[in-house]
């Protein structure tokens, strides 16, 4: 169940530009980290790298994948567990900073997102 909210934490960042596609979108990720908390059950920290990979972590372990940018979608293949591809639309401005809530599609749970500057 947990992986399943690491690949919701890793949907939930977009780039710095709504005109902007692919990589760019991403942007704000790199060198910065997405953190997702279910306040009192789970908080992942996620690690975006521009060679289309990611890393997240909780205190139980952690996840590694590949992301790609389809569109408007942020999608994930979380490979380490293995978890099928999960894409999020649409994907939305971000800048280091900021948080939002959000629920994930596959268990309903709210989560709690930040962007916050460096690793």
């Amino acid at each position: 169940m947990r992986q399943l909210f690491i690949a919701a934490a890793a949907l939930a960042v977009a780039g710095a530009a709504v005109a902007q596609t692919g990589d760019a979108l991403m942007e704000v990720a790199f060198k910065n980290t997405v953190v997702v908390e279910i306040p009192g059950l789970f908080e992942a920290k996620t690690y975006y790298d521009a060679d289309h990979t990611y890393r997240s972590v909780t205190p139980e372990g952690e996840a590694k994948g590949k992301w790609r940018v389809d569109g408007e979608k942020l999608c994930l293949t979380q490979t380490e567990p293995a978890v099928p591809e999960n894409c999020a639309n649409p994907l939305k401005p971000r800048k280091v900073g900021d948080s939002w809530t959000q629920v994930d599609e596959a268990s309903g749970a709210e989560l709690n997102i930040k962007i916050v500057a460096g690793r």
